[in-house]
């Protein structure tokens, strides 16, 4: 992409939504006010979605401008950010991510064709510290080159100010396919969307099975609306096979079928070869034993959105 020697460095907005991030939030600020960018051309958004911890103290206790929002849900708290943004292209990231010092200015760079309307960059894997956030890794890949893409990760994306104040995140989607939904409209526009892998973020994964499986359930449920939404396809055949690999599990272990247990994990992994793939990112054997569970859990919670989503969006319809 041609850009000019000398680069206009117009006024950012970097937003930040959190929750109940009082181990992350207080690093992450710190990486924005280290960023290389002239302060005078620099605000930080830190959007505190009704957090109960101490996320709002050490927020305070930063230069950074402070909002709550009470409704619960990344999109709001977002929208809550935009409403208050002066600068001209809005920046997000997320409270459990480090970004890179060249980050605004990569984004910046990205943004000088007025043709492109939001900037996605490369999220990075911080070091893991378990098995569950080792399995995490690898999962938020765009693109392996500088390139027109469809679609961009939410902790490290940017957008036009002008074209973000019209066309707010759909609060709905309270998680998961947030910024795909944008991404979408953003193109039905008749803007484009670049990826430049050298705006960096450094990204901490869900460190228990109980947050990977909450964070699952979530992006399912996002997943679906989304679809529907915009009129896409919905995988109905991979649904139903995920559905009788939980049914089949639930009814080895309560019916005492244990031949069964070995079948739903046959069941399971032809579904992951045949939809996904199994993920490289485990090396030892002990890894390679462990990661078949939480794949199926994770896998599970986000069938379980979908299906949820599903049902409320299909039933009253039925009904009536």
């Amino acid at each position: 992409m041609s850009r000019g020697n000398k680069l206009h460095l117009p006024h950012i907005t970097v937003i930040v939504p959190v929750l109940n991030g009082e181990k992350v939030i207080g690093s992450c600020i710190k990486s924005l006010l280290n960023l290389d960018y002239p302060s005078q051309k620099l605000e930080i958004i830190v959007v505190d979605n009704n957090s109960t911890d101490r996320t709002a103290k050490i927020i305070k206790s930063l230069p950074v401008k402070y909002i709550f929002e009470e409704k619960i849900g990344i999109s709001a708290a977002r929208n809550a950010g935009i409403k208050q943004a002066k600068g001209e292209i809005i920046v997000f990231t997320d409270s459990d991510c480090l970004v890179n010092k060249n980050w605004l200015k990569e984004h910046v760079k990205s943004h000088v064709d007025k043709s492109i309307a939001a900037v996605g960059g490369f999220v990075k894997d911080k070091k893991s510290e378990n098995i569950y956030e080792r399995w995490s890794e690898k999962t938020y890949f765009v693109s392996p080159i500088e390139d027109f893409v469809d679609s961009i990760i939410g902790c490290n994306m940017s957008f036009r100010a002008g074209f973000l104040k019209g066309h707010f995140f759909d609060e709905n989607i309270v998680y998961g396919a947030d910024e795909s939904d944008l991404c979408q409209r953003v193109l039905k526009a008749g803007f484009k969307i670049y990826y430049n892998p050298k705006a960096i973020v450094l990204h901490k994964h869900r460190s228990t099975l109980l947050a990977i499986i909450k964070k699952y359930f979530r992006l399912g449920k996002g997943e679906i609306y989304f679809r529907k939404k915009h009129e896409l396809e919905i995988n109905y055949f991979r649904i139903i096979l995920l559905s009788l690999c939980v049914f089949f599990f639930v009814l080895s272990i309560f019916g005492k079928f244990f031949l069964l247990f070995f079948f739903v994990f046959f069941l399971y992994f032809l579904y992951k070869i045949f939809f996904y793939g199994i993920r490289s990112a485990p090396k030892s054997f002990k890894e390679k034993i462990i990661i078949f569970p939480i794949e199926f859990f994770a896998s599970t919670s986000y069938l379980l959105g979908q299906i949820w989503v599903l049902m409320r969006t299909t039933i009253p319809k039925l009904v009536f």
